[in-house]
């Protein structure tokens, strides 16, 4: 076990060095009766820390390295016209089929389950650009958007069509 103010200090070292140091990992260094003061001390000083510099490339290297947020930077930066690509990688983070995202979406929307085929079928056809996205529902693309984490104006602006 180390002393509290020694792994208080590594930790404030490695998050001013631009790393995400884990809590849980400086916490175990710390006798068990020292631990929940370890946390009030790291929770006060995140509280006021100054903001890290990154490196160049170090936020697009975290992003990149994290499947979802990989994902939720696509839809944000989604040109017009992507909506048949981005669909699938946001459906493919929460590991859902298309059966899943329709199931979902018809949970959602309130509509009878045994509509789910139909919306499925429906979601293939916009996944492979078989259907005019343009003409999808700001209710469609509100509930997508919320079951695909990224909300409708991402959706929206994909949707849209590509000049």
């Amino acid at each position: 076990m180390r002393p509290l103010d020694d792994v208080l200090g590594a930790f404030k070292r490695d998050w001013m060095a631009g790393a995400q140091p884990d809590i849980d990992a400086y916490v175990a260094q710390v006798p068990a009766d020292q631990q929940d003061a370890l946390v009030d001390l790291i929770d006060t000083w995140l509280a006021v820390a100054p903001d890290v510099e990154l490196a160049p490339g170090a936020l697009e290297a975290r992003v990149a390295a994290d499947p979802a947020l990989a994902a939720l930077a696509a839809a944000y930066d989604a040109a017009p016209g992507s909506l048949a690509t981005l669909v699938p990688r946001l459906r493919a983070t929460r590991n859902w089929s298309v059966g899943d995202l329709a199931a979902a979406f018809v949970q959602r929307v309130g509509l009878p389950v045994s509509s789910t085929g139909k919306v499925g079928d429906y979601l293939h056809r916009v996944e492979h650009s078989e259907h005019d996205c343009t003409s999808l529902s700001r209710k469609a693309l509100d509930a997508l958007g919320d079951l695909l984490g990224v909300g409708s104006e991402a959706l929206a602006r994909a949707a849209s069509p590509a000049f």
